[in-house]
């Protein structure tokens, strides 16, 4: 805005020199077109600086209407501000999907992991059979989960439940289900127990 000013204060000079310029240059000489070309520069000069002062101080306010809020896919939650949230909720997507490709890498010998976006939920299905045998051996049996690897395969849920909750938030659950059924017989959520279906037999 500095620049404007001084082209401003220096248009103004020009200006009223310009004018004492016609004045002289009339009763001196009967010349008028030179000066007065000079004051239409001048003032020409000065207005555009004045526009742009004036623009500088007082900026032209968005008049555009804002959703008052967006709703990020599936997730149940309003959100505000826009594109940057929706950026947001793109992000948190990308990070979940990321997160379900590495725990289907990681229990790849136990079976299959699909995520459930609405309850923000991994769940684990065995599906290898000599896993399967193992871990339905061990709901029938509890008191062999630890000679059996039960004790460390739920050690594992929980660590990485805990991993989960450092890499995308709090929130998200880890679970396995007993083979070829719904039933959830371990859960974690933010690295803690919620289901122990084995330790509470």
């Amino acid at each position: 805005m500095a620049i404007w000013i001084a082209i401003a204060a220096m248009a103004a000079i020009i200006l009223i020199l310009a004018i004492f310029y016609l004045i002289n240059s009339i009763h001196r000489y009967g010349e008028w077109l030179s000066p007065v070309i000079l004051i239409i520069v001048s003032l020409f000069v000065g207005t555009i600086s004045g526009i742009n002062i004036y623009k500088i101080k007082h900026p032209v306010q968005s008049t555009a209407v804002q959703p008052e809020s967006v709703q990020k896919k599936n997730k149940g939650s309003v959100v505000q501000n826009g594109l940057q949230t929706v950026d947001e909720g793109m992000q948190e997507d990308k990070d979940q999907q990321k997160v379900l490709k590495d725990l289907q890498k990681s229990f790849a010998k136990v079976g299959s992991v699909k995520f459930d976006e609405a309850t923000k939920t991994y769940t684990i299905e065995p599906t290898n059979s000599q896993n399967v045998d193992a871990i339905n051996y061990v709901l029938k049996n509890p008191s062999k989960a630890h000679e059996s690897g039960y004790d460390s395969l739920t050690s594992g849920i929980l660590k990485t439940s805990g991993q989960i909750k450092n890499g995308i938030g709090s929130g998200y659950t880890l679970q396995m289900v007993k083979p070829n059924s719904n039933q959830v017989i371990y859960s974690a959520k933010d690295g803690k127990v919620v289901t122990d279906v084995v330790a509470n037999q």
